[in-house]
């Protein structure tokens, strides 16, 4: 069973950082060094100081976050959540908004059915992440978690507080507005633990950060006896909070079934590719019903509209292309170890048969050539050239994800982008209890 729950909340204290929102930050993936030291300067305070150190030490971050903490800019032990209303217009134009949850989730072992991966991570910033709660004793940044609850919607269960004026909002350089409420009222916060309890958690963004947590755990237990058992005679926290320190992790749940959730796609260019291959694939394999369109307006209007799966394909010195793969057999025989939703799904087709499988185009790139990911579509179409090829994806349905999830697979690399980013310095959570004094 999923555990989200309150926690002692780390938070900005407004008399002394004067307004909040100006303090809120992106995730670290999603940064140049540029943007990074830009956000950065914006006030001593602000939480992109040690979400991103600027000399990339994660000591620099723990001296910070005690120093915010011995001088008031941070408040420590108030226990609660926090409700994040986000209003944003999405890459495709459209106003949406999202509620979700700042809390602690409990962590589970991946395999458990609790909480669930769908892409595969990478060492590097797995290891860095875990370095930085290791020099911080604090998770700095949330996961981004989704469950799927048509009749519990979080939107309903949170009405009352965000009817009332925010604790403070914040908007980014994307425009997307940010209100933050604090929540301290028990019976609302476990009236939100049981909503989520009976589900699994979808690790919408963050598997770096959580494979980190699951890391870090396994370090803190090998090196000392546990320190608390929640309602246990030795647990040490603040009263009504389950909190688990090393056994949790900061996370922002939403609930998928609630309006404003959509799953944005990541195009693919293919750099230093001989068209000629696919070509060649396309008419050897006999999987693809290829269509050939004027504009690439025409093209990602019938790709919508597809119940195959499929991807308009730019470049190479080809027309507009719109390929999609009708015959299930086809995707068996692509992907015969994948589950039925994963051969649903547009990204798995492409890799399965055109990047990674069938025409292997990733093995036979010319010298410079690679594979790059844009999430804007008009940056997409402008790569595309004659050794260009341009794979322009659609939007996914966040069930087939979860489904996909709860079989235990996991999916290429940025095979989908919840939009928007959950954003840094709402909250920070202590994972060593010694951060705030316990």
């Amino acid at each position: 069973m999923a555990e989200a729950r309150a926690f002692p909340i780390i938070r900005y204290d407004a008399d002394v950082v004067g307004d909040p929102g100006r303090l809120l930050a992106p995730p670290y993936d999603v940064v140049t060094t540029e943007q990074r030291d830009a956000i950065a300067l914006g006030s001593v305070h602000q939480a992109m100081n040690v979400e991103v150190p600027a000399d990339g030490f994660s000591s620099t971050s723990g001296r910070l976050l005690r120093d915010w903490l011995e001088s008031g800019a941070l408040a420590a032990g108030e226990v609660g959540v926090a409700v994040v209303r986000q209003r944003f217009v999405g890459p495709d134009g459209v106003r949406r908004e999202r509620t979700a949850v700042c809390c602690e989730v409990g962590l589970a072992p991946f395999g458990s059915g609790v909480v669930l991966p769908h892409e595969r991570t990478f060492d590097g910033p797995r290891k860095a992440r875990t370095e930085l709660m290791r020099g911080t004793g604090a998770n700095v940044s949330p996961v981004f978690l989704a469950y799927h609850d048509p009749e519990r919607s979080l939107v309903d269960l949170f009405a009352s507080v965000t009817d009332e004026e925010p604790d403070f909002t914040g908007t980014d350089a994307d425009g997307t507005q940010s209100a933050v409420w604090f929540v301290t009222d028990i019976a609302l916060t476990d009236a939100f633990t049981a909503a989520v309890e009976p589900h699994a958690l979808l690790i919408a963004d963050g598997h770096h950060r959580y494979t980190a947590a699951l890391e870090y755990q396994q370090e803190a237990n090998a090196r000392r006896p546990h320190l608390v058992e929640a309602g246990g005679t030795d647990y040490v926290g603040p009263p009504h909070t389950s909190s688990s320190w090393e056994n949790g992790v900061l996370a922002m749940v939403v609930n998928s079934a609630d309006p404003g959730i959509v799953v944005f796609p990541t195009h693919r260019i293919v750099r230093g590719v001989d068209p000629a291959r696919l070509d060649r694939f396309i008419v050897e394999a006999g999987a693809f019903a290829d269509q050939e369109f004027a504009t690439v307006e025409e093209a990602t209007a019938a790709l919508a509209l597809l119940d195959a799966p499929g991807f308009v394909v730019l470049g190479g010195g080809r027309p507009i292309r719109l390929l999609s793969v009708p015959d299930e057999l086809d995707m068996q025989l692509a992907a015969p170890d994948s589950a039925d939703a994963a051969r649903q799904l547009d990204v798995l087709a492409l890799h399965a048969l055109l990047l990674d499988g069938g025409a292997v185009l990733t093995d036979h790139l010319a010298a410079g050539g690679g594979v790059s990911y844009t999430r804007v579509l008009d940056e997409a179409v402008a790569a595309a050239g004659p050794d260009t090829l341009v794979f322009v994806m659609r939007e996914i349905d966040p069930m087939l994800i979860h489904a996909v999830a709860e079989a235990g697979e996991l999916l290429p690399q940025k095979s989908t982008y919840y939009y928007p980013k959950v954003p840094t310095g709402v909250a920070y959570r202590a994972v060593d209890p010694s951060l705030i004094g316990l």
